[in-house]
């Protein structure tokens, strides 16, 4: 962290503990837990200064952290910069979550008040997600402002002690409720091990928040018949999609309500906020969450995999099956429609099929099952194709949802059948903003570009 920065921490901390005086009187016997997940350890530092606020009330602080990581983690030399530190490795599962909870069941919650659970975040990242634009530092940013900034912490401490039906405080605008695909896939799943999942929640995204003691120890008691363990959790990588650390991450907070508590926010970072507004109002234009408002229905698990927080373009038209492919990785080749492996299926070639969806199990693939092709085929023979359930394509035909669908269709109506499909094109950064520019914006840039590169460097000549 540069020497700038960390005096600005030092100025606000000062200042807060000047105008938060009577707030930390109030409360300076509260017991403070922390538990910091580390795995980006160059923020060490500046999470440094922010804990410094915490250092005026009695505090615990527990760092978790890959046990890959052992060698990195000890070379900071933490103990030595802070008082009354626990490390704690672990494997690298599960993300912040597991982490968290592996620490909190090691803990006697009873002699604490508050726990914060905080973790790192990339510094170096673009994300449009729940509406809201993260550029470089904001998402770390909004998350460790929201409760132990030095503008909040002291509030943070004050609500929860003295507010008892607030449980759970974290920044105002990361208190977020999940689009309509994520909670049908949170609810089957939760459903699953006999929990209740209301049809709107919201959750503190990123993961960053503080909780009552009390209710966290209600929340252990909730998942004890899980029985959790680390080979529980799936390895952290870089593939999208849920998890059980992303399960639990909102039943942290799903339970605050069933529990008979409620969460607040803390507004921070409005300016930042505000300056980022027009940009993301120009993000919605290409959000894939536009598709939910199309009438037609889009798999779940599908929109989760490829089309979660993407930039896309798309457009309805016509196509013959016989156009179609299909990308297999094992080896990578593009099929024709003919060798598709669930036409096969359809043509009699039962072991080929059945070798495609071992592959799709063995790879963390989207299940497939020839019973489960079976089923479709009775329901699509009994109730016809409905064109809600429309096929989704690429620019490049190549079909991204609904292969056994159009190879059912070409099964009954030939390969040269042509029906309406949803063309879906996802935009890598460098279009999207130039899709985002409008397009005589766009033309004149060009044009300035080209009449520059065509003009010689006279200082050359």
């Amino acid at each position: 962290m540069n020497s700038i920065r960390k005096s600005i921490h030092k100025f606000k901390r000062e200042q807060a503990f000047r105008r938060d005086a009577s707030l930390i009187e109030k409360n300076n016997a509260c017991r403070v837990l922390i538990i910091l997940h580390l795995y980006y350890l160059e923020e060490w530092d500046e999470i440094r200064e922010y804990l410094k606020s915490l250092t005026c009330y009695p505090y615990k602080l527990v760092i978790t952290y890959p046990v890959e990581m052992e060698t990195r983690v000890r070379r900071l030399n933490i103990t030595e910069a802070m008082d009354n530190v626990e490390l704690q490795a672990y494997p690298n599962r599960g993300y912040d979550v597991a982490p968290f909870i592996f620490a909190l069941q090691k803990e006697n919650l009873d002699s604490f008040d508050v726990v914060f659970k905080l973790q790192t975040k990339g510094t170096k990242r673009r994300i449009f997600i729940y509406d809201q634009l993260f550029i470089g530092r904001d998402w770390f940013t909004n998350l460790f402002e929201g409760i132990v900034g030095e503008q909040t912490v002291h509030s943070v401490i004050d609500i929860l002690m003295h507010q008892p039906d607030t449980a759970l405080v974290a920044a105002d605008n990361l208190l977020v409720s999940d689009p309509v695909y994520k909670v049908r896939i949170v609810q089957e799943e939760l459903g699953k091990i006999g929990i209740t999942v209301p049809d709107r929640y919201k959750f503190a995204a990123g993961s960053c928040f503080a909780a009552s003691a009390k209710y966290l120890q209600k929340f252990l008691e909730d998942i004890r018949p899980l029985d959790l363990k680390a080979e529980d959790f799936h390895p952290m990588d870089a593939a999208r999609g849920f998890s059980l650390a992303h399960l639990l991450e909102r039943y942290l907070c799903i339970a605050v309500s069933a529990h008979g508590y409620r969460m607040q926010g803390m507004k921070v970072c409005g300016f930042r906020r505000a300056f980022r507004k027009p940009l993301e109002k120009l993000c919605r234009r290409f959000s894939s969450q536009r598709l939910l408002e199309l009438p037609y229905h889009i798999d779940e698990h599908f929109f989760l995999w490829q089309l979660d927080n993407q930039f896309v373009l798309y457009r309805l038209r016509k196509v013959k099956l016989s156009q179609l492919m299909y990308f297999y990785p094992n080896p990578p080749q593009l099929l024709q429609m003919k060798d598709f492996f669930p036409y096969r299926y359809l043509k009699g070639d039962t072991k080929a099929y059945a070798e495609y969806c071992r592959f799709h199990e063995e790879h963390g693939l989207p299940s497939m099952s020839p019973e489960r092709f079976d089923a479709l085929i009775r329901s699509l023979s009994e109730n016809g194709y409905d064109q809600k359930n429309i096929i989704l394509i690429s620019e490049f035909d190549t079909i991204l949802d609904g292969q056994h669908r159009a190879c059912w269709m070409a099964y009954r109506n030939g390969l040269d059948y042509e029906m309406q499909m949803l063309e879906v094109t996802i935009l890598n950064a460098r279009r999207a903003v130039e899709e985002l520019i409008p397009r005589p914006v766009r033309i004149m840039l060009e044009k300035r570009y080209l009449r520059k590169q065509c003009i010689p460097d006279r200082k050359k000549v």
